[in-house]
């Protein structure tokens, strides 16, 4: 007995619009940081409070060859409206003449800034774990030897290719003040906007951006409730005496996706997250041709699908055909002129449209651009299939630096992670070490 077409495709338009009831419904209640643009201030919608706090804070940043970027965002961070107490970049063997900025930083004095020139990676380490590891190492040797320095409670990660409003350490300080005073927060993120330019990235952006809304809801995530965690590594802040007790980066030391893993740890440790979209507070650029997105997420997307092929095979399979029946639909009647296979088309594409529209709101891209969902997909099934048979072959190609693959996901600190991998919950320059940053 088969199928009826008209039948597969209604379920399948009936599946995208309870997936857009879900999307626009956790949407709704979905916290946004971002500045009151008339008012020349800043906003938080979500009452996070915004005074000025007094509990001190250092920045880490860990950088490879950032030269073009890195005095984008430390000129951000002197113009802040809270400075942090310190600043400590993580040169990571930069060859591009990125050491040059940072000394020409360093004789300006107009930051509080100190560069730690990184060591040899140790075996078991990704370049950028290491690299942040080296920095709260420093961090915790400065306060133990410096007399007089105010404490630091909180240290906030930061990619070197962040843009930063000048009120977002102040309004990410303000957060850090829980809505419940016996429950204090122990990490913060606050996820990036993206320059999108180009319909490619409007479509991979969008596809895996989806993905990552249904499986990281931020209502979800900040849910203490709940075992989900997330966070962007473009921007992560913790408190640090919850920071050391868990083991800092030590417990995701070699993961590809550390910023889900580090907060799914803080988690497990009995930690509070609060994740808030900021796509005006925080700017970062998304990865712009085929060949760099090719470069920038084949390192992890099968990393993402916890190296297991049944993922792969069910994510791929699943993800093409519900995005492409609907499209398969409306070519179909326009075939055979069958006026209810071409409604039920119609109504699935207008519900990928509906389920896409938060997403398109993050990214700042027109709603129109929900039709790219199909497209998106198969690029990234794409990118995944280069990602699994370097696996296969017994390796991770990280910016065309051949990595081994790790031998068993079953020894990982990894507990759950997302089928899609983390592209866009990746910054999009890999900038530390080969096998360096990741988020």
């Amino acid at each position: 007995m088969s199928l009826d077409p008209t039948i597969a495709v209604g379920v399948v338009a009936l599946g995208w619009w309870m997936l857009a009831v879900r999307s626009l419904w956790a949407a709704a209640l979905t916290p946004f940081v971002e500045p009151d643009i008339e008012g020349g201030s800043t906003k938080a919608i979500e009452s996070a409070d915004t005074t000025r706090s007094s509990q001190g804070f250092a920045v880490v940043i860990p950088a490879r060859n950032e030269r073009k970027r890195i005095g984008g965002l430390l000129e951000d961070l002197a113009a802040q409206t809270r400075k942090p107490e310190v600043v400590i970049v993580v040169d990571d063997h930069s060859t591009d003449g990125t050491t040059a900025v940072l000394e020409s930083w360093v004789a300006r004095g107009t930051l509080p800034l100190k560069v730690i020139h990184g060591r040899q990676r140790p075996p078991g380490w990704v370049g950028k774990t290491w690299a942040i590891h080296q920095g709260t190492v420093a961090l915790s040797e400065m306060l133990a030897t410096e007399s007089g320095r105010a404490p630091i409670t909180w240290i906030a990660f930061i990619d070197a290719d962040a843009r930063l409003h000048p009120h977002t350490l102040e309004i990410a300080l303000g957060m850090t003040r829980s809505l419940r005073e016996d429950a204090p927060v122990d990490l913060i993120s606050l996820p990036p906007g993206y320059r999108i330019g180009t319909g490619l990235q409007a479509a991979v952006g969008l596809a895996l951006g989806h993905l990552l809304w249904q499986l990281y809801s931020f209502p979800r995530v900040n849910d203490p409730r709940r075992a989900t965690g997330f966070a962007h590594g473009v921007f992560i802040m913790v408190r640090r005496s919850t920071y050391e007790r868990i083991g800092g980066h030590t417990v995701v030391k070699g993961e590809i996706v550390e910023d889900i893993l580090l907060a799914e740890a803080f988690k497990r440790a009995g930690g509070r997250l609060r994740v808030a979209a900021a796509p005006r507070l925080i700017e970062t650029h998304a990865y712009g041709s085929w060949s760099d997105l090719i470069r920038g997420l084949r390192k992890n997307a099968f990393a993402g699908m916890d190296y297991e092929l049944k993922r792969y095979i069910t994510g791929a399979v699943g993800g093409v055909a519900l995005a492409g029946l609907p499209w398969l639909g409306l070519a179909w009647a326009a075939v055979t002129n069958q006026p209810h296979m071409f409604a039920w088309g119609g109504i699935g594409l207008a519900g990928q449209v509906a389920a896409a529209a938060p997403v398109c709101r993050y990214l700042r891209i027109p709603l129109s651009a929900g039709l790219l969902m199909f497209p998106g997909i198969i690029a990234y099934v794409a990118i995944a299939t280069l990602s699994v048979a370097d696996y296969l072959r017994g390796r991770v190609v990280w910016n065309d630096v051949v990595l081994p693959a790790p031998s068993s996901r079953s020894n990982s600190t990894m507990s759950r992670s997302a089928t899609s991998g983390s592209l866009m919950a990746d910054s999009a320059d890999e900038g530390t070490d080969p096998a360096a940053k990741v988020g």
